[in-house]
């Protein structure tokens, strides 16, 4: 929308003493058109400053620090212990101090961030306690005891840098530009990110997975969190809850609580029509379950109880009282039971039926997921608050057992003296683990979760900025609707439309994924809705979830780079390089960060664990299926669990109880899954008993069909083994469950001989009626059904296999379901003999490789085993043309694909540069203000009150608090009181008509945003208070104050109609947007008229733009980090916006304003490809600086023996190696470093363990062994800084800071602002480029190809703008929505002698002819990308080649060839060209001589034919290693090739 440039003219005819009562009631003023506010925008910054993007970390951090840390010390304050009644300790106060540093001479000094990046220190300050204990039974105080150290975030209250000045800040050696907000552990920026959470205690409306709609409420509480549903099923409403067996009619819950009467069931619930014939069939089945009284109904819930596995608990109470208990503190648990008053609880199921019924009927009253009302971010503050308090607690129980056992001491002379019992390390180590490793493994809490915290990307300024403003979301459980990157209309204004991933991490179409009933299904083949398994990162056990957004994508329009990842057992995955493995350490690592050097392994699922629950055809007319005649049976799904139950079943007791023996608790889990995938999970177990780690006695007792069923098998278990052992019967399938359960309860061990030969040996029990099969049977039946060979050996009652081929086939076809130890072990061995045979694991014999496994595997239990890496392959688009993936609902997004454990989808969102997270606000003042604006009491209301046809309910954070019959009035005064200042400002007031409630809410974590409040038809913000608040006399907190200004949150902002525009105002119109602008995040403001661009344009440049080279910080010279890319010369951009001035990011640039001509020339433009111009490259366009760390330690032994750094030798001073060397051993400033110098000669001892007698310095040099630190990387690179500093464990670190300058070469990656990135293609000599008129000579030439198809236009204006903006010497402004019009740029050029259109009249520097066209000219900003040539440069001519194939190796890391693949193969056939097929396949490849006989076309050996024995017919013969290799594995699985020769 735009608006002319000249005011409208005033219709006003008359002139009024300003002030007096002609001009207040002048009629024509109430048609005027509104004037624009001018420099509205100035209003953005001065939020900036108490508000918004990281303050709100900074602002929650001190929360913590200030308030909440106090709450949760107040609320463990006092410690006793029943050894001593006397005794007592009390936590009076806590507070934390300023940051500080102990020196070797034992002196604390004041610490600063700087300080602790360049020494690898953490930046921390202790935390102080007041103490009263009682010492000699008298009380003693004490103040400031240290507890531990808390690390302080960057520019937090207690940080160094709090409040400082630009000057101080630069003293201290920061920038004042950065903007804080994260911590530093060990040297290393983490910083914690936002997380989207669903909304807690609110009722959600959706549909389950059979498309019913379900009311869904997850209940958070400090003590517990629950979920709860009511949902459809058959037309009657049941509730379901984890603490029932079974789904419950709700009726039957309503009885429980109380509510005895049907008619005021129906009152409570409604009693219109709709509702009435809606909930009478939840009537009738309450009554045909025979309950009609609470005690009735309290009986019913007790028998449908989860009995919990207590080994030794005595439970008093009685399944009544048992079930009162849940009902009251469990179910809903958020809603309080007071002396079990269920009052509040019964109108709040009431509210759920009624929901549940109306959006029954009419599908439009269903919640959206995705709606941002419905969502919650937690701040770090939150997440460091929820550690703190489950780390003093645990300080607290360690500090109750430390004074038990001081009590408990005999002979103590000391008096106990409770101060000196404190151990600071709890909470230090506590906090500094969960950041660096970004793990909340808060069992307390039932919190585990991993990436919360995430290193700082200092690519550049913006990336800093953008990874601090964003939201991870991969915890939601989204809908299946929304697509990954779709825009949900709730997130306008509160999320940055742009700044959204660009695309996901994907895997190659035939990857196999891991479905829940044990099958694998390639990744292209799965389909929404589809139950796969996934893995908890933190305790890696395995449930499912279901998948949505599944795509298939074409892989070089995804443009990621590609990787195929080897395991050492010889599996493989293609991926993307942005693809997330879980690691050994249990973090989630990208592809592209793992490699082979290190000791990183990866989780694999071992897939021969799995249940393979398959479809399978059987024949009825089977005697003993015809007696198992049940609905059951018919499902042919579930007849392999069912058979695998039968073979499991260890003997029937003389009460005629069928059991179950089990080896370990995780087989009996794996039991009662295959039991609740039959559909009984309504099992009783009886108590456990723990004897020589032997779990025994669940018995099936309660459910009569499963006790049938069993039954029928125990009476007819003849029958039963002829049908098993029938040859004529085809089902393999049920064979194979059947021995799978029968052999799993036999006594079984493997052995490992000295020759890695395995032994399985199995014990039959003695006869017993649980045996079905002999020995015999067992022999026959594996031999004949299964190809497996068995041997017997009746002295000892033992089954054994010991054949290799034997046991292979065992584990896939037959497998040992309920034995999942010795499965493990078996699936190690497996593993074992496919590494062998690739060679890997040469000197590690079978068991040792096994009971290395097995120990460094804690998490084995579940099927998963630690896999080192072999090698890492970059592949070509044409190696996998297309990509798939999908989004789990699951809160962990991972799954098993190809046997590793790998991250899926997740969704990254930006905060806009306006929005706000609130902060928890006291509910007291807002309760009592309730009810003094006229709310009734819910406690006071009846049934038929609650749903009268005026009534709304009213709602606080979730609760109901009462009723109100004039909600306009309600919302209308709370809303005046907000403005007035009485309540607070992040307070929200919501009416929703549709539903008739009222919601207000003061809970933290929603996202809100200012606006300006329009009254009476007209904003309330005029020129006045802006020209105040430039002058310095208002600041944003008193528009807020004075009711100019209010904050609104989504649910609020869904009730208001907003004006972008003052021209935009209508009569309704209740708020006006601050600036338009404020919509997008920071790093999308950065984008010169992003709203003139393709949308996914804009979406590429948030991308590349945070990969941008330029300057990082005013201290990015002071700073030693990992990698740094600094530009030399960064200017600022000519074509600004006002998000650019507000983040002071012209001060911190990324790029280059290049002179650019839109034109073909030389076809070295093709495809995006851009000319240079070489004298612009000698002048320094595009040049950076790369800087790298290296590092060494000197460390000091247990032997007492320290590390040496030593000069080198007179012999070794002239070797090339050493020659960066000074004196001291370490290498001299300013020296150039090729790879393989040493930088570092530290030599350490060869006895590190034993401690020596004397003195260690005078250990002899001969007692050292060299372990150098050489220069690692291929380019060459100079030596900028040594430093050397002591670390936090006193230890001597020596940092080097290599230095290499980069300038522009052939391939390096360059963009502008709008998502164009494009290659150098070649780089041209100035006289050879065209100039213009003037005699300029552009920088890049760009193809006019690049504008078509991609739609920036915003490109177009930004160069028209730039070039206006150097001829008349100011900046011009591309802000989105504004802006400089392409008009009035078109005035500045024609004014200056230009065309209006930004084209020049060019000269060719090649004829010196001028163009027979005018050329689009002019300057456009161009970013640098990090992407160069150098560091993915890769050829080789010979090389290192893989042991097993004899081919070269793949990769760049490892020096390996390059891949000629089939394609390429195809091309060369088409051209004919045999000799380089055969140059390029074999000879420079894996030639390879063999003998082979003409007479059999055997392969021999030297000449001999071992098959003829004979040396007459024999031939040499040049082939691939690997078609050799081929030959023999060929023979080896019993299939004969024979090559056949003739004479050429």
């Amino acid at each position: 929308m735009t608006m002319n440039d000249d005011p409208p003219p005033s219709r006003d005819n008359h002139s009024f003493p300003k002030g007096s009562l002609d001009e207040l009631f002048n009629n024509d003023k109430l048609t005027d058109e509104i004037k624009t506010v001018e420099e509205k925008w100035k209003l953005v910054p001065a939020f900036l400053k108490c508000r918004g993007l990281v303050k709100q970390h900074i602002d929650s951090f001190n929360y913590f620090v200030n308030v909440e840390m106090k709450k949760i010390v107040r609320a463990n304050e006092k410690l006793t212990t029943e050894m001593d009644p006397t005794f007592f300790a009390k936590f009076t106060d806590i507070n934390v101090g300023e940051p500080s540093l102990v020196e070797d001479n034992m002196d604390s000094v004041r610490n600063t961030p700087n300080k602790c990046r360049l020494r690898d220190m953490t930046y921390s300050a202790p935390i102080y306690v007041n103490l009263e204990y009682t010492k000699n039974k008298l009380v003693v105080g004490k103040k400031n005891v240290i507890i531990g150290r808390i690390p302080i975030m960057l520019r937090s209250s207690n940080c160094v840098l709090a409040n400082k000045t630009h000057e101080q800040l630069a003293a201290l050696g920061e920038c004042p530009l950065d903007p804080g907000g994260y911590f530093i552990i060990k040297g290393v920026e983490k910083v914690i990110l936002n997380h989207e959470q669903l909304s807690k205690n609110r009722i959600i409306i959706e549909t389950d997975t059979k498309g019913f709609p379900c009311a869904t409420v997850t209940s958070s509480t400090h003590e517990r969190k629950s979920r709860t549903n009511i949902f459809l099923k058959n037309e009657k409403l049941y509730l379901k809850h984890n603490t029932f067996g079974e789904d419950i009619p709700v009726v039957i819950v309503l009885k429980g609580m109380g509510v005895e009467t049907d008619q005021e069931v129906a009152q409570l619930v409604g009693s219109d029509e709709l509702f009435l014939n809606a909930i009478a069939p939840s009537f009738e089945e309450a009554s045909r379950h025979g309950v009609h009284t609470q005690a009735q109904a309290l009986e019913f819930l007790g028998n449908k109880i989860k009995v919990a596995r207590r080994p030794f608990s005595v439970n008093k109470k009685t399944k009544s009282e048992e079930a009162k208990d849940i009902l009251a503190g469990v179910v809903l648990n958020h809603v309080p039971v007071k002396r079990y008053n269920f009052r509040l609880k019964i109108i709040y199921i009431a509210l759920m039926i009624r929901k549940t019924i109306m959006a029954s009927k009419d599908k439009s009253t269903m919640d959206d997921k995705d709606y941002y009302g419905n969502k919650r971010i937690e701040l770090s503050g939150q997440l460091i608050s929820l550690l703190f308090e489950d780390l003093f607690k645990k300080l607290l129980s360690e500090l109750k057992k430390s004074v038990d056992q001081s009590i408990t001491k005999p002979n103590r002379t000391d008096p106990l003296d409770f101060s000196l019992l404190i151990r600071p390390e709890t909470l230090t180590q506590g906090f500094n683990h969960a950041i660096s490793s970004g793990q909340w493994n808060l069992k307390r809490f039932r919190m585990e979760r991993s990436g919360v915290s995430q290193v700082l990307s200092r690519l550049s300024y913006i990336s800093c900025l953008g990874m601090m403003t964003r939201i991870q979301s991969q915890f939601e459980k989204t809908r299946k609707v929304a697509g990954p990157r779709s825009l949900q209309p709730s997130q306008w204004g509160m999320l940055c439309p742009s700044d959204t991933p660009e695309g996901e991490a994907c895997l190659h179409p035939d990857t196999l994924i891991q479905l829940v009933d044990g099958s694998q299904v390639a990744i292209k083949d799965i389909q929404d809705g589809d139950e796969i398994l996934t893995v908890d990162p933190v305790t890696m056990e395995i449930s499912s979830t279901r998948i949505y957004n599944h795509f298939i994508k074409s892989s070089k329009s995804y443009g990621k780079p590609l990787l195929k990842i080897t395991l050492i057992n010889g599996h493989e995955i293609i991926c993307t390089d942005d693809h997330r493995f879980l690691t050994s350490r249990g973090t989630w690592e990208l592809s592209k960060n793992l490699n082979t050097t290190s000791n990183t392994q990866l989780f694999y699922f071992n897939s021969s664990l799995k249940s393979n629950n398959q479809i399978v055809t059987v024949d009825y007319q089977n005697e003993f299926l015809q007696l198992l005649q049940q609905d059951i049976v018919h499902d042919q799904s579930k007849l392999v669990n069912l058979t695998r139950v039968f073979g499991y079943i260890d003997q029937m007791n003389q009460n005629n109880v069928i059991q179950f023996k089990f080896k370990s608790p995780s087989d009996q889990n794996r039991f009662l899954i295959d039991l609740s995938q039959l559909g009984f999970s309504n099992i009783q177990n009886e108590e456990e008993t723990e004897e020589e780690n032997t779990f025994t006695g669940l018995s099936v007792i309660k459910n009569e069909i499963l006790n049938q069923l069993l039954s029928v098998y125990i009476e007819n278990k003849s029958e039963f083994r002829d049908f098993i052992m029938d040859p004529k019967s085809s089902c393999k399938k049920l064979k194979s469950s059947y021995l799978s359960g029968y052999l799993s309860k036999l006594n079984m061990q493997v052995h490992i001989t000295n020759e890695n030969m395995v032994q399985l040996k199995m014990e039959l029990p003695a006869e017993g009626n649980a045996c079905v099969l002999s020995l015999i049977d067992l022999k026959t039946l594996m031999s004949q059904s299964f190809g497996i060979q068995a041997f017997i050996n009746t002295q000892q009652n033992l089954l054994i296999l010991n054949q290799q081929q034997s046991i292979k086939k065992f584990m896939e076809l037959v497998g040992l379901r309920y034995s999942l130890d010795v499965s493990n072990r078996l699936s190690l061995i497996q593993e074992y003999i496919k590494i062998k045979s690739r060679n890997n694991h040469k000197n590690m014999s079978c068991e040792e490789w096994v009971n290395f496994n097995q120990s460094n595997t804690s998490n084995n239990k579940n099927g998963f085993l630690m896999m080192g890496i072999e090698s890492i392959d970059a592949l070509d688009y044409e190696e996998c043309p297309e990509i798939c993936d999908f989004t789990t609902e699951s809160d962990y997004h991972s799954m098993i694909s190809n046997g590793m454990v790998t991250h899926n989808c997740g969704l990254v969102k930006n905060f806009a540069l306006m929005s706000h997270v609130t902060t928890d606000e006291p509910e007291g003042p807002l309760l009592r203000l309730a009810f003094n604006l006229g709310v009734q009491d819910i406690l006071l209301v009846t049934g038929e009150e609650l749903n009268g046809r005026d009534t709304f309910l009213v709602l606080l954070n979730g609760q109901i608090i009462g009723i109100h019959n004039s909600p306009d009035y309600f919302v209308e005064n709370l809303r005046r009181m907000r403005r007035a200042g009485r309540i607070k400002e992040f307070v929200s007031i919501c009416a929703n008509k549709a539903h008739k409630t009222i919601s207000i809410a003061c809970d933290g974590g929603r996202l809100c945003r200012p606006l300006v409040v329009i009254e009476n038809g007209r904003p309330k913000i005029t020129q006045e208070h802006i020209t105040e608040l430039k002058d310095g006399l208002r600041q944003f907190d008193d528009f807020v104050r004075q009711g100019i200004i209010e904050y609104l949150d989504v649910n609020e902002e869904n009730d208001s109609y907003l004006a972008t525009r003052e021209i935009d105002v209508v009569p309704t119109s209740t708020h006006l947007e601050i600036e338009p602008f404020t919509l997008l995040g920071c790093v999308a403001g950065l984008i010169p008229y992003p709203h003139h661009n393709q949308s996914p344009r804009n979406t590429y440049q948030c991308a590349m733009g945070k990969q941008a080279i330029g300057a990082i910080a005013y201290n990015q010279m002071t700073r030693i980090d990992t990698l740094l890319y600094l530009l030399v010369y960064p200017q600022r951009p000519l074509c600004q916006t006002r998000t650019i001035e507000i983040l002071n990011w012209f001060n911190l640039p990324a790029g280059h304003n290049a002179t650019v001509a839109v034109m073909s020339y030389s076809g070295y433009d093709i495809e995006d490809a851009l000319v240079m111009n070489k004298a612009s490259l000698d002048r320094g366009f595009g040049r950076c600086i790369v800087l790298k760390k290296q590092i060494s330690s000197i460390k000091k032994h247990p032997s007492d023996i320290s590390d040496r750094i030593l000069a080198p030798t007179s012999e070794n001073a002239r070797l090339p190696k050493y020659a960066l060397l000074d004196e001291d051993g370490i290498a001299k400033p300013g020296e150039l470093a090729q790879k393989g110098q040493i930088l570092i000669n530290k030599y350490s001892p060869i006895n590190t363990s034993t401690r020596i007698v004397g003195d260690p310095n005078k250990v002899p040099d001969f007692a050292f062994k060299s372990n150098i630190t050489a220069y690692k990387y291929e380019n060459p690179a100079f030596v900028d800084k040594v430093m050397l500093t002591t670390g936090e464990d006193d230890q001597l670190l020596v940092k080097l800071l290599m230095r290499s300058t980069r300038r522009p070469e052939l391939g390096d990656k360059f963009s502008s602002r709008h998502g164009q990135k494009g290659v150098c293609g070649i780089i041209v000599k100035q006289e050879d480029m065209p100039f213009s008129d003037l005699g300029i000579c552009p920088d890049i030439i760009m193809n006019p190809h690049g504008f078509p198809s991609r739609m920036t236009i915003g490109k177009m204006i930004e160069l028209l703008a730039g070039k206006a903006g150097v001829l008349s010497g100011k900046f011009g402004y591309g802000t989105c929505f504004g802006g400089d019009k392409v008009a009035d740029i078109s005035k500045v050029l024609i004014s200056k002698g230009f065309s209006y259109g930004g084209k020049d009249y060019v000269t060719s520097g090649v004829t010196g002819e001028p163009l027979a066209c005018f050329i689009f000219f002019g300057p456009i900003f161009y970013q640098k990308l990090k992407h160069m040539v150098m560091d993915k440069m890769h050829a080789r001519a010979r090389g290192p080649t893989v042991t097993l194939t004899r081919q070269p190796t793949e990769g760049r890391a490892r020096g390996g060839g390059l891949r000629l693949g089939e394609m390429e193969r195809d091309c060369l056939i088409g051209y004919g060209a045999s000799a380089l097929i055969m140059e390029r396949l074999m000879v420079s490849s894996d030639r390879f001589t063999v003998f082979v006989c003409k007479k059999c076309g055997f392969l021999g050996y030297e000449g001999w034919c071992q098959y003829c024995k004979s040396t007459l017919n024999v031939s040499t013969l040049q082939i691939p290693y690997a078609c050799k290799l081929l030959f023999q594995e060929l023979q080896a699985m019993n299939v004969v090739p024979r090559l056949k020769l003739q004479n050429a």
